[in-house]
């Protein structure tokens, strides 16, 4: 059976993006989705001593009622905070909150490579970020994205797109995730012979570098202080 799922690219995702990836023979990184403001496509978590903080890439973001489509959304290269490039800032709150976890720095130095060049567009860079987390991960699966689609993305609704998209790259199965039980229109799948399956995640605990456990960091949280995908009932 030959898995295909898909996700937007967001921004240095939690562990269940990546249990998906890692349970798909293929992944696609729906980068054609609507861009949405102050969503994860941007921004996103890492624990702090007094809990979690938001990071975030800024953007020149589209007007309210543009669809803009997340690969076209270019970043605010020039942007500064307190006087230093929002990227060096970025870098240096990561650090300060995870230099001294155990694995910081056998793999803050890939992070670094890609966050000081992050470059203009805020899809290549969750893409590139995304797939040095999967090889830091051990996660073997092919990831592309729509524009690697031998038709791209068409259907007249959400199920369409999918099962258009599976056939595209020979995929016999889908992976969803839990929500797509509130829209899937389960029968495209039965009467397209595609199978049809939905991610039943259960957030691992593991010991981060403060005391407590806060779940659905960012995925460099696990990263950096256990070194890998903590299994289920970790701790």
């Amino acid at each position: 059976m030959k898995i295909m799922s898909l996700h937007q690219p967001n921004f240095l995702p939690y562990l269940g993006f990546f249990d998906k990836v890692k349970n798909s023979d293929i992944f696609v990184l729906y980068d054609c989705a609507q861009y949405v403001n102050r969503n994860f496509h941007q921004r996103n978590r890492i624990r702090i001593s007094e809990g979690n903080k938001w990071i975030n890439v800024p953007v020149h973001r589209p007007r309210y009622h543009d669809k803009t489509p997340i690969q076209d959304i270019s970043i605010k290269s020039e942007e500064t905070i307190k006087g230093t490039a929002w990227n060096e800032h970025m870098l240096k709150v990561i650090a300060d909150n995870y230099r001294r976890a155990d694995f910081f720095e056998e793999f803050f130095p890939g992070l670094e490579e890609i966050l000081r060049k992050p470059g203009e567009n805020l899809s290549e860079l969750n893409t590139r970020l995304i797939n040095y987390l999967a090889r830091t991960f051990e996660i073997e699966t092919m990831i592309i994205s729509t524009k690697e689609l031998p038709q791209r993305v068409n259907g007249k609704d959400a199920t369409e797109k999918i099962v258009n998209m599976c056939k595209d790259v020979g995929a016999n199965a889908y992976l969803s995730g839990a929500g797509g039980r509130n829209y899937m229109d389960e029968s495209q799948f039965e009467r397209n012979g595609l199978g049809l399956v939905y991610q039943d995640y259960k957030h691992p605990t593991y010991k981060q570098n403060f005391p407590g456990f806060v779940p659905y960091m960012a995925a460099i949280d696990a990263l950096f202080c256990v070194g890998k995908i903590p299994e289920e009932g970790t701790s």
